[in-house]
């Protein structure tokens, strides 16, 4: 009788243990963390509680809390991309009390089945993290991450490759077109690949950054849409290298003018501007710029290729008549800096800097 009651008893305090409530399963009792960083999380035995959201089914199932400060102002990721074991939802709030409205932004599957958010923060100020599954069976631990944001479509990076010294980054799912348009925006192109190995490390590392679906396709910078079977690299770089699939490339339809890395091969295929399949993501490559006056590629195409030539001057002369901020480079007396106006001093300057490059 004895061993019985005392085999219940050590039945029933195991059972407890194994679904006790976590200590930040209310609002009213959040986890306090600041800045940026990784923090772990189990949302077993949790409880639900909290205002309806605007995304997933309504709610944050099974939610455990989070009070974030913000040590310093600007954009700000959040992601339960990595080491997550169920499907997650998460939410955001302003200010650290119990809310009684609606979150500052919500998010169901971002990176698979795992949540990401970004949202503009305030240095000092808090802010409620909600953390739960999408359904009220979805529960278990992960990983909050918590850094800055990179720029605005940009997913992940930069990401250093130690063999070349190259950064690159990784942008959200978008045309071959608008990918391009974006790398030159962050001061690049779409990735001019060289080797096996830099297109081994573009396959596994970039590809992968930031968590997320194994079915990523990736925009690279080679095309022939000036050319139907003429590929070239969006950088102006020379093509010394290629690594085409069985029978690609093959301008399906006559409209794929354009090469990606599939998900499921590191041999490359042709594909039309905005395809329909897989979303693609585009993989920008940015050289380290030790010429300041290097801001143009082959063509007169803005975006820096490790030459100081006439490009560059195209580029500058470009920049200038049209008011950019780039081509004010120089101040009175032919001083560097900027000064708010385009005139001789910043040609002074850029062909100083040019020179010094030769």
């Amino acid at each position: 009788m004895r061993t019985s009651i005392l085999s219940s008893a050590a039945l029933s305090l195991c059972a407890a243990a194994a679904f006790a409530q976590p200590a930040n399963d209310s609002c009213a009792a959040p986890q306090a963390i600041s800045g940026y960083g990784q923090t772990p999380y189990d949302t077993t035995g949790a409880s639900t509680d909290g205002p309806a959201i605007t995304c997933a089914l309504g709610t944050v199932n099974l939610d455990v809390w989070f009070v974030w400060t913000a040590t310093a102002s600007g954009d700000v990721l959040a992601d339960l991309c990595t080491d997550t074991a169920h499907d997650s939802t998460m939410a955001i709030y302003d200010g650290g009390a119990c809310p009684g409205g609606a979150e500052l932004i919500c998010n169901d599957d971002s990176c698979g089945l795992f949540s990401r958010v970004r949202f503009t923060a305030v240095s000092g100020q808090q802010y409620l993290i909600r953390i739960g599954g999408f359904s009220d069976g979805d529960f278990g631990s992960g990983m909050l991450t918590i850094a800055e944001a990179p720029p605005e479509g940009v997913l992940a990076g930069p990401i250093v490759n130690p063999a070349n010294g190259h950064s690159y980054y990784l942008l959200e799912p978008s045309s071959w077109t608008e990918a391009e348009a974006r790398a030159v925006e962050l001061g690049g192109h779409l990735a001019t690949v060289r080797s096996d190995e830099e297109n081994l490390f573009i396959f596994t590392e970039v590809r992968s950054a930031a968590g997320g679906p194994g079915f990523r396709r990736l925009w690279i910078g080679l095309n022939d849409v000036a050319e139907e079977g003429t590929f070239v690299w969006s950088s102006g770089e020379p093509v010394t290298y290629t690594n085409w699939g069985g029978g690609e490339p093959n301008n399906a339809n006559g409209t794929e003018h354009y090469a990606q890395i599939p998900w499921f091969s590191q041999a490359w295929n042709d594909n039309s501007d905005f395809p329909t399949d897989d979303p693609t993501y585009g993989v920008v490559e940015i050289i380290p710029n030790t010429c300041a006056a290097d801001i143009g590629s082959t063509g007169g195409v803005p975006g820096a290729d490790g030459n100081a030539d006439n490009n560059d001057f195209v580029v500058f002369i470009d920049y200038f008549f049209g008011m950019n901020a780039l081509a004010d480079v120089g101040s009175t007396g032919g001083v560097p800096g900027s000064d708010g106006q385009w005139n001789n001093n910043d040609f002074v300057v850029f062909v100083d800097q040019f020179f010094s490059c030769v």
